[in-house]
């Protein structure tokens, strides 16, 4: 089994940067490539906070790594992880604002995998389903439920689990939009 070639992106939804969020997603594309579910022939990470600027005060908000074009990158990729951390029952403000930018099936053949760190266990499904939907009506394809991982604990035995349970439909949705890909192509 090879896994087909994919650019993978990370689209960081945390207001901080670093953040334990983008180790998830760091955690989870690693466990991917190690199981060989994964081959990332380009690897991008979007963190949100970083790209734009937020601030609480009369200074003009200027992001500290600015992109030329994330949504393009994102609209790009094979496989996207989609990762928030919970505030108050719900995914980041920040990724819904980026989010908001696509309209319905813009993001048609990207394979997706939702991701939240969560602090409570009542925030896990909640967020977990919502995240999921709003990307299928993006019109990605969402093979698996989503990552729910503990705030509090080391993302890597939670995300071993996961990809042992949920890697290989990942794989399968890859494989398939590659034959289609190239099918496409040929037509």
């Amino acid at each position: 089994m090879t896994a087909p070639p994919s650019a993978v992106v990370q689209l960081i939804g945390s207001p901080l940067t670093p953040s334990n969020t983008g180790a998830v997603a760091e955690a989870l594309v690693d466990a991917l490539v190690a199981a060989g579910l994964v081959t990332a022939t380009r690897r991008d990470v979007i963190e949100l906070a970083a790209i734009s600027g937020i601030t609480f005060t009369a200074e003009r908000a200027v992001g500290r790594a600015p992109m030329a074009d994330p949504f393009g990158v994102v609209r790009a990729a094979d496989l996207l992880i989609v990762a928030t951390p919970t505030l108050v029952g719900a995914y980041a403000g920040i990724l819904k604002l980026f989010l908001d930018h696509f309209r319905p099936g813009q993001l048609a053949g990207v394979v997706a995998v939702p991701v939240a760190l969560v602090t409570c266990r009542d925030d896990r499904q909640a967020v977990a389903s919502s995240l999921k939907t709003l990307l299928a009506r993006l019109g990605a394809i969402v093979p698996t439920p989503a990552l729910a991982v503990q705030a509090q604990g080391a993302p890597g035995p939670a995300t071993a689990r996961w990809v042992a349970r949920h890697g290989l439909a990942i794989y399968r949705a890859l494989d398939r939009q590659s034959a289609d890909g190239a099918v496409m192509k040929q037509q």
